[in-house]
Order: structure tokens, then C-alpha cells, then sequence
């Protein structure tokens, strides 16, 4: 139990500084297009997809139970 914790916290770890990286690099191509080709036009945002399959289980707890 205890080596699938670390495991996990390593893989969290690990996570969190690629997005980091991640996060930085897309600041730096958002820069170049805004320089090459101007603003983007306002956009909606995408739906969370923890919000839509936690609202499908409640929608699936609501059901009866199946035979």
C-alpha cells in the first residue's frame, strides 16, 4: 500500500511540473500570435468534464434500479 502512495504522490508530482512547463510555453505561443496575427476573437469556454460525469451519475443514481 505504502509503495502504491509514493507511486501516486511521484506520478502527482511529476503532473503538476509538466503542466508548469506546459503552462509557460503556452503563455510564450499565445504571445507570438498575438504579436503575428493579432487578438483572438473571444471565445465560450469548453465544459469541465468532471462538472458533466458527475452530473451523469447523479442523473444514474436518480434511475431505477436495472433487472
Amino acid at each position: 500500500m505504502k509503495h502504491l502512495l509514493m507511486e501516486a504522490k511521484n506520478e502527482i508530482v511529476s503532473l503538476r511540473r509538466q503542466n508548469e512547463l506546459l503552462s509557460a510555453q503556452v503563455r510564450v505561443v499565445n504571445i507570438f500570435e498575438a504579436a503575428l496575427f493579432g487578438p483572438r476573437p473571444q471565445q465560450g469556454m469548453s465544459p469541465d468534464v468532471v462538472w458533466a460525469i458527475e452530473k451523469k451519475l447523479v442523473e444514474l443514481d436518480k434511475q431505477p434500479a436495472q433487472p
